[in-house]
Formats: C-alpha cells, sequence, structure tokens
C-alpha cells in the first residue's frame, strides 16, 4: 500500500491507498501519530507534501532509519503538468499537488477545458490548469481563521469569532458582522477570480475542483457548479511520487 501524507500549518493529512484507491484517511496534530501507521500497516511507498519544513525532516530521518521508500515533493520533483511560474522554486507543494489532483480526476483534459482546484484551508488558494496541462498560477489568500485572527490580533475590541457566528450578509452584532466580512472577503474572492476567468475564456469550459479543512464551511456561500473532494491534494501527492519513485534511503 502507499501513503500519501500531506504535512500543513494546522494538520497532518494521510492516506492509505491500494492501487488508486484510498483505503483509510487520517488527521493527526503530530507525527508520533503518523509514524505509528508504518507498524500497523504494510507501507510499500510514501509520497509528502509539506510546508512546514521541520516536521518534513523529522519524517524524512524516521523514514531513512527504517528503509522506508519515499519521495519528498520539491520544484525539483518531475510533475505531470508543466509549471509556468516565475518563481516555482516558491511554489508551495500543497498548491501543486492540489492540481495534480484535479487532473487525476478530471482525467485527460480536453482541448477546451480549464482545470481550477480551490484549496480553502489555513489560506485559500486558486489554482490554474490550461491545456494541455499547464500550472498557469493562481491567487493565494487568508483563510477564515487567518482572517479572524488578524482582526482579533491587531484591534483592541474586536473579538474572535467562528462559523457559527454568521447569521447573514448584514451582521447585527459585532460578532455576525465580522462573520460576515470573512466569509464574504473568502466567496467573494473566489466568486470575482472565477468571473475574471470566465470572461477572459469565454469559449472555455471551466472545472472546478474544491478541497481543504474550510470547504464545508464555504460552500454554502458559492454559487457555481464544482466537485468537492477532501482527499484532492492526497490523490496529487500520490500521482507525483510515482512519477519520482522509486528513492531508497
Amino acid at each position: 500500500m502507499f501513503l500519501a501524507c500531506d504535512i500543513g500549518n494546522s494538520n497532518i493529512k494521510a492516506g492509505l491507498f491500494f492501487r488508486n484507491k484510498i483505503l483509510e484517511s487520517y488527521s493527526f496534530q503530530n507525527l508520533e501519530k503518523l509514524t505509528e501507521l508504518y507498524s500497523q500497516k504494510k507501507i510499500s511507498g510514501t509520497g509528502i507534501s509539506s510546508v512546514v519544513p521541520a516536521k518534513s525532516e523529522l519524517l524524512i530521518k524516521f523514514l531513512s532509519r527504517k528503509n522506508f521508500s519515499y519521495h519528498l515533493i520539491t520544484a525539483a520533483s518531475l510533475f505531470n503538468v508543466r509549471i509556468n511560474y516565475k518563481t516555482p522554486e516558491t511554489l508551495g507543494s500543497d498548491r501543486i499537488c492540489s492540481v495534480e489532483g484535479a487532473l487525476v480526476m478530471n482525467g485527460k483534459m480536453k482541448e477546451e477545458e480549464i482545470l481550477i482546484s480551490i484549496d480553502c484551508g489555513t489560506a485559500t488558494t486558486i489554482n490554474i490548469i490550461k491545456y494541455p496541462g499547464e500550472f498557469a498560477g493562481g491567487v493565494i489568500g487568508p483563510g477564515f481563521k487567518m482572517l479572524g485572527e488578524a482582526l482579533h490580533t491587531y484591534t483592541d475590541q474586536l473579538p474572535s469569532v467562528n462559523y457559527s457566528d454568521f447569521e447573514g450578509m448584514i451582521g447585527d452584532s459585532t460578532k455576525s458582522s465580522i462573520a460576515s466580512g470573512i466569509i464574504n472577503a473568502s466567496a467573494g474572492m473566489i466568486q470575482r477570480v472565477l468571473e475574471f476567468l470566465q470572461s477572459t475564456y469565454q469559449s472555455k469550459k471551466l472545472k472546478i475542483f474544491l478541497t481543504g479543512g474550510n470547504a464545508e464551511n464555504i460552500i454554502p456561500y458559492l454559487d457555481f457548479d464544482f466537485i468537492y473532494d477532501k482527499n484532492l491534494v492526497l490523490y496529487g501527492i500520490k500521482a507525483v511520487a510515482e512519477l519520482n519513485l522509486p528513492v531508497k534511503p
């Protein structure tokens, strides 16, 4: 079996694959719980996407010590998509794995298609693939929690808020007003970018894939067709790692 690991700012997500299907998915707060899987499951290879270098370094040390085959996804990795980005060395592996996952789920692109992956996590990212498989860039914005913490941290009187504080477009309390502002900032950014793409590529078909820990909270406020899969990035990690394995520690 193959293990895909997504080391994010908030959590460590992992998916255990048999062939091309996820058998089990996990979410961990620390690496110890993740490494326990290697004694519980028969894992033949591991793909790692990480935006937290200190954690991925510890995981690689563990895998090397135990002689597990792995691939850490970096800008130097081989990809199924062609990277058209001015600063590929700064492109987060979570973003590229998000579009790789969209490509896996979509299959071979048609000439008129543009694939878009939207990842609603600690940050909200919108990532674009143009035919025949070119990563063309995207948009990065703060996520719900980050926006809320910024308002709470940098002002003296504004409280912390949750999604449950949202009561409608026009808030009638400070908390509901903040929640409305944050949700509209997130949903509005996504909607505006999609409208721009739709108008720019008028004859093209936009196919949108949605994922991320905050996605289910944002979905009620989105007004377009999309495919939601919480494991989108894990599918992308597996696809990229398989291009680059085997790497024997």
